[in-house]
């Protein structure tokens, strides 16, 4: 009976037009076709934009310089930077940032649990304790980070509370397995992470994606996958900066910076030249498309200049922009020991991990030859044994090592802590025994 009237009511639901239209095919192709609309506008904006802008550019030279080498150099130069940056704009697109999906080595076996992806092996060195320090997980269905809004720390990648793990620990470990039970890691030969958790080297997870988590990997909740080294996602180009496209997002910026501080300059002059020499008086009248031109170039190189500059300097530090919002607001630094003192007793942070020096920092993204650095020129390795794929990253060594004695001594303490707990408690409790 119960079940005949749930049917009836179900039914009664569905041919509701308003629950129709919720949960019918038409308002998941309407949310297609608008998703698929805005990631459209800022490609034909940008085209619309750069096409005008050389028309405008290429007419009023030829109109606005007696020199003929100088009209076509200019000329020549301008339609260069345009296919180069058209080209190098949907190349960013197209290579898109990499994602540890397209790698199978990476997904997570299909007999793992979804919920709880660790395939458990034997062994005799594990305790529950080590298990708790050891389990690490980031569910970012529920924690999908954004480029924009990040609050998890490269170095240390805590994006749940001590309570959600206690709580995560506590399902393992009562799901019928014994106390000498951990669980498998990813094979050494594809990656080693360099990630800490609950001050113990560990590896991540992605319970969305159903794959490891290689250092510098996040998830993105606009695009609702993990990219490698991801940097940001970037509205346009309606996708992901990340690993693969870094060094063409980098040339593009560039090209562009230059375009608009060359329409800036030459417009600048011929409006100047137009008012210098009154040639109103002789019948001669202004273009608008040079006045907007002047505009428009002159908006977008200040707006490019700071940008480009920004993203020049995180180049040269090695650092995406999710590590520099945690490093600059100081995210999770007190649980993740990215300090020293000095002799002085001090407090400062380490460093970096993965600054290696601005050369090499330069080279790790652009590539060693100047000829990459000028042109869109792909230098990274898609295969899962390359040593440029965005999987594994070299690091500072002896930071990492002052990053595993400060986990060492965290951890150290915080058992001392505990054992002093377990005294006072003890103790507490010795006291009110004798008073009774």
């Amino acid at each position: 009976m119960h079940t005949t009237i749930t049917t009836k009511l179900e039914s009664m639901l569905i041919t509701q037009p308003s629950v129709m239209w919720t949960h019918g095919r038409l308002w998941l192709q309407a949310e297609s076709l608008c998703c698929f609309l805005a990631s459209l506008f800022p490609k034909v904006f940008v085209v619309t934009l750069s096409t005008w802008a050389l028309y405008v550019f290429v007419t009023l030279v030829e109109s606005g310089f007696h020199s003929q080498f100088a009209r076509l150099f200019l000329q020549i130069f301008m339609l260069l930077l345009y296919i180069l940056t058209i080209y190098t704009y949907f190349k960013v697109i197209i290579v898109g940032p990499g994602s540890p999906v397209d790698f199978p080595e990476l997904k997570i076996g299909s007999t793992v649990v979804p919920n709880n992806p660790y395939e458990l092996v034997t062994s005799e060195s594990a305790t529950p304790s080590v298990l708790s320090s050891q389990i690490v997980s980031e569910l970012d269905s529920g924690h999908s980070r954004n480029s924009s809004h990040s609050h998890v720390s490269s170095s240390s990648h805590t994006s749940r509370t001590s309570h959600d793990m206690n709580s995560d620990s506590a399902r393992l470990l009562n799901t019928g397995y014994s106390s000498t039970t951990t669980h498998r890691s990813p094979p050494a030969e594809i990656f080693t992470s360099h990630s800490f958790k609950n001050n113990a080297p560990a590896y991540r997870w992605c319970s969305t994606c159903q794959v490891w988590k290689p250092d510098r990997c996040h998830h993105c909740s606009t695009c609702n996958k993990c990219f490698l080294r991801m940097d940001h996602h970037c509205p346009w180009f309606a996708c992901c900066i990340g690993f693969y496209n870094q060094k063409f997002f980098v040339q593009v910026l560039v090209y562009i910076t230059v375009f608009c501080l060359v329409a800036t300059i030459v417009s600048f002059s011929i409006l100047y030249q137009f008012f210098v020499d009154e040639q109103w008086e002789s019948n001669h009248y202004l273009s608008l498309n040079l006045v907007f031109l002047f505009v428009v170039s002159l908006a977008f190189s200040f707006a490019m200049v700071l940008f480009t500059g920004f993203s020049i300097y995180m180049l040269f530090r090695n650092t995406t922009t999710i590590e520099f919002q945690d490093n600059r607001w100081g995210y999770l630094e007190h649980k993740t020991g990215q300090y020293e003192f000095d002799s002085n007793g001090k407090k400062q942070k380490l460093g970096h991990l993965y600054d290696l020096g601005w050369r090499s920092n330069w080279i790790s993204i652009m590539g060693p030859s100047w000829i990459g650095w000028l042109f869109p020129t792909t230098v990274t390795d898609h295969s899962i044994s390359g040593n440029n794929n965005g999987i594994n990253f070299e690091v500072d060594e002896d930071l990492y090592n002052k990053y595993c004695y400060n986990a060492q001594l965290q951890d150290q303490l915080n058992q001392q802590l505990a054992e002093y707990r377990e005294r006072d408690e003890s103790s507490g409790k010795d006291r009110k025994e004798l008073d009774t």
